[in-house]
């Protein structure tokens, strides 16, 4: 985990206008995790994830040995993206860390879809990574804006495994603002990163 986060800070060295460090946690390494937040967070980064459950070992977001890492990431400001697992391990994780910002990536498609938007309305913390699967259907996007704010959207390719250009194309063949655009696009990430 410390040398996954190490390298994620030296690129971002070599780039410094071009690449933000998202970190890694685990929740088989609780005590680790936290020395990682606050080592990171001193060189500057905000940002955990995107964390996959399946891909390291995990069942639950919400288990309670990563409890101290969430209290901790809430105390420094962290944002924490996640990789979808089931709404009701997402809505406990919002629930019980209330100041905790949440990125939950990839809308998918519809039905999914609105059941995210009524997590996005139940909990200010919550936020919606549009990257990915869902938002290729005309409207949705727009329909999500007026349902939960603009402020709730963030923009993500999910970049090798989609398009960017589509991704692009999905927001800017949107009936929204010029505005609502430059929200979703950048000045909404660059509020809750603290950019």
């Amino acid at each position: 985990m410390r040398e996954l986060n190490q390298d994620a800070l030296e690129f971002q060295k070599r780039y410094p206008d071009f690449y933000l460090p998202g970190i890694h946690v685990h929740s088989q390494f609780p005590n680790e995790s936290c020395q990682e937040l606050e080592r990171l967070h001193a060189h500057g980064v905000r940002l955990i994830g995107e964390l996959v459950p399946y891909y390291m070992g995990w069942d639950s977001y919400a288990v309670s040995r990563m409890d101290p890492v969430w209290d901790l990431a809430a105390q420094l400001g962290y944002v924490v993206s996640i990789h979808p697992s089931t709404l009701e391990d997402i809505e406990q994780l919002l629930t019980r860390f209330p100041q905790l910002k949440v990125l939950i990536a990839h809308p998918g498609e519809r039905a999914d879809y609105l059941d995210k938007l009524e997590l996005l309305k139940r909990h200010p913390n919550a936020f919606l990574d549009i990257c990915g699967t869902g938002l290729f259907r005309h409207g949705m996007l727009e329909y999500g804006v007026k349902e939960v704010g603009v402020e709730r959207f963030l923009f993500g390719t999910d970049f090798p495994v989609c398009s960017a250009a589509m991704q692009i194309g999905g927001v800017l063949g949107e009936n929204l603002t010029h505005k609502q655009r430059e929200a979703i696009f950048a000045e909404n990430a660059k509020k809750i990163l603290g950019l």
